[in-house]
């Protein structure tokens, strides 16, 4: 009789603790047979439905897991069991949900002792993230996986078991991400090709070029980053069925700091494209590998014409480095532009916080690794290598590396206005036909529910689900007033 007591004081103890752990609605009773007084014991064990893990985007848990992070280190929690038992929160039922966001919060939790450089504390959370993450599985392990894997090394360059090349290492990563779009590398070429969003701010792109250059008759369009040209055949071909003010000259003029041969190959193509529309074309290269050597003859500006810049996923390369980025405003504003169309990264990862950075990061590559895994399926070939070699080496950029080593930087568009407005750039309203243009692409895209448009004042965001992927602005360069003697 002693032993039933001691079983029948195991079992309530079972029960207060699922009480504990289940998220419940409705009571269901259980009662407790072969003993000498039949006990019924009555506590709430059917859990609320959950979500479905289809209806959660990355982005989503990513969000949750970083709301229960922040939770915990108010409570100034680190330890890994609290960090479990904090992870159940979507439903009574341990689901693959929970599985999510335990990983990213024990990936937060690592990032966070490498910030203050507790890195053996840091090394046993990410023995903890291996275990939950993985380069084959769903989109939330996999990009804890490559998160994981950059942290690992960052604590392998602090600690001396890896020499640190920093800026050179950056410089390579950008090298290699421009002459795999130049070469057409069928990763990226799919994935250009694949994701409405980046269709959407290419077509609205061009036709923010072409609105201002509605009676131009000689066209100078200089690409500050033209690597495979993909995106100005739309423009040609615009130009091309334009009846009033028939075009004189059409002369796109591409800045190169690296790959010149890569880059006249483009300008071939570009050419042979101009031929069969009947366009009169010419390509020019300017190339410098300093921006401080940039001179304002360099672009051989001819009269009459009027000058469009272009400025995709270029500017951040700069931002890091003032004088050459100051020097090339200077020279792009003293050619007197009609229009600078800027497209970048929507995502901060340019804060000396290191937790700041990751976090804009995690939060940035979540909405990439969503839309790549359902725009590609499990056995598309391309998924792979493109989240390998391109998105993994841009993650490994934001994580390995200080900022004051990496070569580009990241930043929302509301920096990018307070940064050109201290030189006298200021932003344009975008064409009722450039937002055209964007919505018509979404629109016309199987996944036009999952592809998102909005506006931040002026400037158009796409994006993936709700989260703002890239930044598409318009810029207009007001003259200097001249200082009095």
């Amino acid at each position: 009789m002693k032993l039933l007591g001691v079983t029948r004081f195991f079992l309530l103890m079972h029960c207060c603790l699922l009480l504990a752990l289940l998220d419940a609605t409705e009571p269901a009773e259980f009662t407790m047979a072969k003993t000498t007084k039949p006990v019924k014991i009555c506590f709430f064990f059917v859990p609320k439905p959950g979500p479905n893990r289809k209806d959660l985007s990355t982005s989503d848990i990513v969000k949750v897991a970083m709301d229960k992070f922040r939770g915990l280190t108010a409570q100034s929690c680190s330890d890994p069991c609290m960090l479990v038992h904090s992870s159940n929160g979507y439903s009574g039922l341990y689901s693959e949900i929970d599985d999510d966001v335990e990983s990213v919060l024990f990936l937060l939790s690592s990032a966070d002792k490498v910030a203050n450089e507790q890195f053996s504390r840091a090394r046993k959370l990410l023995s903890m993230c291996s275990h939950l993450a993985s380069h084959t599985g769903n989109p939330v392990q996999r990009l804890v996986y490559y998160f994981a894997q950059a942290l690992k090394e960052r604590i392998d360059r602090k600690i001396g078991i890896i020499s640190s090349e920093g800026r050179e290492d950056c410089k390579r990563w950008l090298l290699n991400l421009d002459e795999a779009i130049i070469s057409f590398k069928p990763p990226l070429l799919a994935y250009g090709i694949a994701i409405p969003s980046c269709l959407a701010y290419k077509s609205a792109g061009i036709q923010a070029i072409l609105d201002p250059m509605a009676t131009a008759t000689r066209i100078h369009l200089i690409d500050l980053g033209i690597r495979n040209g993909m995106h100005w055949p739309f423009l040609m071909q615009a130009l091309a069925v334009r009846h009033e003010c028939p075009l004189e000259t059409l002369t796109i003029t591409a800045l190169v700091t690296s790959s010149e041969v890569m880059i006249m190959e483009t300008g071939k193509r570009l050419s042979q494209f101009a031929s069969t529309l009947g366009l009169p074309f010419s390509f020019k290269a300017v190339l410098v590998s300093d921006m401080n050597d940039l001179k304002e003859d360099s672009f051989k500006i001819e009269s009459g014409e009027r000058i469009g810049i272009y400025s995709s996923f270029i500017l951040r390369n700069y931002v890091g480095q003032h004088e050459q980025f100051e020097n090339l405003m200077r020279i792009i504003k003293n050619l007197h532009p009609t229009v600078m169309v800027m497209v970048e990264q929507e995502a901060d990862t340019k804060s000396p916080e290191f937790m700041d950075r990751f976090t804009g990061g995690l939060i940035h590559y979540s909405a990439m690794f969503d839309s790549l895994d359902i725009c590609f399926d499990g056995s598309h070939p391309q998924r792979m290598p493109l989240e390998e070699d391109y998105f993994g080496a841009g993650i490994r950029q934001i994580v390995t590396f200080d900022v004051e080593e990496r070569a580009s930087l990241d930043m929302k568009i509301k920096d990018w206005r307070a940064l050109l407005n201290s030189f006298n750039i200021v932003e344009k309203d975008l064409s009722s036909s450039a937002l055209y243009q964007a919505n018509i692409v979404i629109e016309n895209s199987e996944l036009s529910s999952l592809c998102t448009l909005s506006m931040d004042g002026k400037c158009l965001l796409s994006g993936w689900r709700g989260t703002p992927i890239f930044s598409l602005s318009v810029w207009k360069f007001i003259p200097d007033i001249p200082k009095l003697c």
